[in-house]
C-alpha cells in the first residue's frame, strides 16, 4: 500500500476507534493508542496526508470535548498535571494585596559569592547577592472558589507564560526550568513564597542560568550552567536565603565548597549530586545516614551545609535518586546501591550505615533510579522497571491506607518499554508513573485522587501500569504528593 493511502486508512481507523471508545468505555483505548501512534508517524512523513487527515477527522469524529480540544492545542513545553489539584487552584489574594516589590521581575540580579554574608542561619557560606530588592512577576492572583473540586483525573494544562524544559514536583508544589534557563514555581507551600499559593508559575528572582531544579519538602536547589549549585527555602533546620531576602521570600544561596556538579537530586531534607569526576556528594539533614558519609561508628554526623563525599570517593556514579530519608545511585558498572533509611514504611528502625546493593532475584543492570517515601524503583538497560520498599498501596474497607512492602526489587508487570520513571505519594500512599518510548504516560499505584490519570470511581488502584487518559505526548514526568505533572512534547 502506498504511504499516503496507508496514512489515510490509519487516520480513519483512529477516528472510528475514538468514537467507539467514547461509546463503549475504556476497553478500546489500547487500539486507539496504537492507531493514533501510526497516524502521528504518517503525518510527520507526509505533509499532504496531514491536510486530508484533518478533513477525515472532522468528518468522522464527534465534536471534541473542551478537555480534548485543549489537549489537541497544547503547545510543547507547557505543563499538564493530573490528580489532586489543590496545589494549583487560583490562589487567594493576601490581606492588603500583594507587596509592591513583588509585582515585576528584577533583571538586575546577579550571582556573586559572598564570604562575609552574616545571616544567623548562613554559617558564613557563600550566597547569591542581589542588586536591589527581590521581586517576582506573575499574573494577579484570583480568589479561590471554595466549592471547586480538589482533584481532576484528566491531565489539565497549567496556565503559564513560560515554556518548560523540565519540572520537579513535591507534595503540594512544583518548580521547573524554563526554556530560557530560569526557575519558576507554582503550587502551595512553595519555598519561593510560603505565604501564597500560585496557580500560575512565578519566577525565582535571580538573573542566572539554570539547567536543572530539584525540589525537597520545603526547599529547592538548582544546578547552574557553571556547574555550581544554589538552594532556597528551609532544608530541615537549615535556612537557605540569599542576602536581602527572608525565609518568607528567599532568594537562592550558593552551596559552599566550590564543588562542580553534573547532576542534582533532592530528598525530604537533603540533596545529593554527582561531581564532574563521577563522585557523589550529599548535604543537608543526616538523621537516617542519608548523606552516606564515611564516619566513625561511635560518632553520628549531623546535618551538613557543605557537600560530603558519599562512601568511597573512588566510586563513580552515573545516576542518583533521593527519597525522604535515604539516597540511591547507579554505579559505573550499572549496579545500584542505596544508603540511609529505615527498615520499613513505619520508620521504626534505622538501616545500618553504609552502602547496600539493590539485588533483584535475577541480576539486572540499571540505567536510572527514582525514589520517594519508602520506595525506590530502577529503570533497567532493557527499559523495564523494578521496585522495592512500598510497591503497592490501596485503601481498605474501613478507609485506611494499606501497603505491600518488599525488601527485594520486584519486576513491574508490564509489556511497555520505558525511558523514564517517577514516584509520588508519601508514607503509606504510593503511586508511580513511567514515560514510554513512544512518549506516553503510564501510571500505577493508588488512584484515590486521580493521580494515575484515570477516574477514581473507575479504578481505585492498580499494580500494573495503566495508560493516562490523554492524547498528549510528554518529554518528562514528575510525580508529587498525590498528583503528577508532565512537560508536553
Amino acid at each position: 500500500m502506498r504511504r499516503g493511502a496507508f496514512c489515510r486508512v490509519a487516520v480513519i481507523l483512529e477516528a472510528v476507534l475514538v468514537a467507539s471508545s467514547d461509546q463503549h468505555g475504556a476497553s478500546s483505548h489500547c487500539f486507539e493508542c496504537r492507531f493514533a501512534a501510526i497516524a502521528h508517524r504518517c503525518r510527520r512523513l507526509n505533509s499532504l496526508c496531514a491536510a486530508s487527515a484533518q478533513q477525515s477527522e472532522n468528518a468522522l469524529a464527534p465534536a471534541p470535548s473542551s478537555t480534548e480540544a485543549n489537549q489537541r492545542l497544547a503547545a510543547p513545553g507547557m505543563v499538564a498535571c493530573w490528580g489532586n489539584t489543590q496545589a494549583w487552584l487560583p490562589p487567594p489574594v493576601p490581606e492588603g494585596g500583594l507587596a509592591d516589590n513583588y509585582t515585576t521581575l528584577t533583571t538586575s540580579a546577579s550571582l556573586e559569592t559572598s564570604a562575609d554574608y552574616g545571616a544567623d542561619d548562613s554559617d558564613g557560606v557563600g550566597a547569591l547577592s542581589l542588586d536591589g530588592a527581590p521581586s517576582i512577576g506573575a499574573p494577579a492572583p484570583a480568589e479561590r472558589d471554595e466549592e471547586a473540586p480538589f482533584h481532576t483525573w484528566a491531565p489539565t494544562e497549567i496556565a503559564s507564560p513560560f515554556a518548560f524544559a523540565s519540572i520537579s514536583a513535591e507534595d503540594s508544589y512544583a518548580c521547573g526550568i524554563t526554556t530560557g534557563g530560569a526557575v519558576a514555581c507554582f503550587g502551595s507551600n512553595s519555598p519561593l513564597r510560603r505565604d501564597l499559593d500560585f496557580s500560575s508559575p512565578m519566577l525565582v528572582p535571580i538573573a542566572a542560568s539554570f539547567i536543572k531544579v530539584a525540589t525537597g519538602a520545603t526547599f529547592a536547589c538548582g544546578l547552574l550552567s557553571n556547574a555550581s549549585v544554589a538552594c532556597f527555602g528551609r532544608m530541615g533546620g537549615q535556612l537557605w536565603a540569599g542576602p536581602g531576602s527572608t525565609e518568607a521570600q528567599p532568594t537562592p544561596q550558593l552551596v559552599a565548597g566550590g564543588l562542580q556538579f553534573a547532576e542534582l537530586v533532592a530528598g525530604g531534607n537533603h540533596a545529593c549530586g554527582i561531581l564532574l569526576n563521577g563522585t557523589a556528594a550529599c548535604f543537608g539533614s543526616n538523621e537516617a545516614n542519608q548523606l552516606g558519609a564515611q564516619q566513625d561508628e561511635d560518632v553520628q554526623l549531623g546535618s551538613s551545609r557543605e557537600p560530603v563525599v558519599v562512601a568511597d570517593p573512588s566510586l563513580a556514579f552515573t545516576s542518583l535518586a533521593a527519597a525522604d530519608t535515604f539516597s540511591c545511585g547507579v554505579l559505573a558498572n550499572a549496579t545500584a546501591v542505596c544508603w540511609g533509611g529505615y527498615t520499613d514504611a513505619s520508620q521504626s528502625e534505622l538501616l545500618p550505615a553504609g552502602l547496600r546493593e539493590l539485588k533483584p532475584k535475577q541480576a539486572q543492570l540499571f540505567a536510572a533510579l527514582a525514589a520517594r517515601g519508602s520506595t525506590v524503583c530502577g529503570l533497567t538497560l532493557q527499559h523495564s522497571i523494578l521496585c522495592s520498599g512500598v510497591v503497592e498501596s490501596f485503601i481498605d474497607a474501613q478507609g485506611y491506607p494499606e501497603t505491600v512492602f518488599s525488601t527485594t526489587p520486584v519486576p513491574l508487570p508490564s509489556t511497555s518499554s520505558y525511558t523514564q520513571l517517577t514516584i509520588g505519594g508519601s508514607g503509606f500512599f504510593f503511586h508511580a508513573c513511567g514515560l514510554t518510548t513512544l512518549g506516553k504516560a503510564e501510571c500505577w499505584g493508588l488512584n484515590n485522587e486521580g493521580q494515575m490519570g484515570l477516574p477514581p470511581f473507575a479504578i481505585a488502584n492498580s499494580t500494573t501500569p495503566q495508560p493516562v487518559a490523554t492524547g498528549l505526548y510528554f518529554s518528562q514526568l514528575s510525580a508529587g504528593g498525590d498528583y503528577t505533572c508532565g512537560v508536553i512534547a
